[in-house]
């Protein structure tokens, strides 16, 4: 919870991560920048920070702002005071709104607060997740689907080489086994395709995989489904008809739509 906004000396503001700080404005177009419109208008956006019980402020959010308040000899800034509760939280979510970021880190970021909350609280969902960080669920489950299917390999690369990927043909490609992945990937980095082109080596690969059948069709058991029970309805999904995550999500909103509605779910 936000308690106050207040004005701050700049050197009573600790930053937990110091060599953030190392950073030379010079170099950096991004600073360069924030330092020319600081020069001009002051700060606008007030830093985050936390109170700890020794009385040392320690910074949430904002470090470029204080990089460039240190450098042009600041005195004070203006921060928002919030308290400790839930702070990682906070800070992970405001990282999660950077533009910079690639997917990899969205996902890792995701998957560090949904992995803290659910072992508070076992029956934390994404729609909670959703809610903490104001993503929609779909955005949730790509991104985490990254961090769960994708080969490490590929997401190393794209860390080391802050490589900018289409998430459309990532997402199409950690459908593959990691094998196969790491052919489209590499395939598609080194020729710079499009996600049409992508799609297209992803079914030549299958095709490639599932030589011509004999048209004939399994027919689903019982045991290929999922059964949803209701006071008011039963229904069956093919359990292979979504992953995992998918399901996961499913389950979820279908929960919570008939709990609004006061109905019971067995599945």
């Amino acid at each position: 919870m936000v308690s106050s906004v207040i004005n701050l000396p700049v050197e009573k503001i600790i930053v937990d991560e110091p060599n953030r700080l190392k950073r030379d404005i010079a170099q950096d177009g991004v600073l360069l920048e924030l330092k020319s419109n600081i020069q001009q208008y002051g700060v606008k956006v007030p830093l985050l920070v936390t109170e700890y019980d020794d009385g040392s402020y320690h910074l949430v959010d904002g470090y470029r702002r204080l990089q460039v308040a240190i450098a042009l000899e600041y005195k004070e800034i203006i921060c928002i005071l919030t308290d400790r509760e839930n702070v990682s939280e906070i800070a992970l979510s405001i990282n999660l709104h950077r533009e910079d970021l690639s997917p990899i880190e969205v996902g890792n970021i995701l998957m560090s607060i949904y992995t803290k909350n659910k072992l508070i609280d076992s029956s934390y969902k994404y729609f909670n997740l959703s809610k903490l960080v104001n993503k929609s669920k779909a955005y949730i489950s790509q991104h985490v689907g990254y961090i769960e299917k994708l080969s490490p390999i590929i997401q190393q690369d794209i860390l080391d080489n802050k490589r900018v990927v289409d998430k459309n043909s990532l997402t199409r490609i950690y459908k593959l086994d990691e094998k196969n992945q790491e052919i489209i990937y590499n395939q598609m980095i080194s020729e710079n395709l499009g996600r049409e082109d992508v799609q297209k080596l992803i079914n030549e690969l299958s095709s490639d995989t599932n030589p011509k059948s004999d048209n004939s069709q399994k027919i689903p058991t019982k045991t290929d489904y999922f059964t949803f029970n209701t006071k008011v309805v039963e229904f069956k999904m093919l359990s292979n008809s979504l992953s995992d995550t998918d399901m996961d999500m499913f389950k979820s909103d279908l929960s919570n739509l008939l709990e609004k509605y006061n109905l019971n779910l067995e599945v």
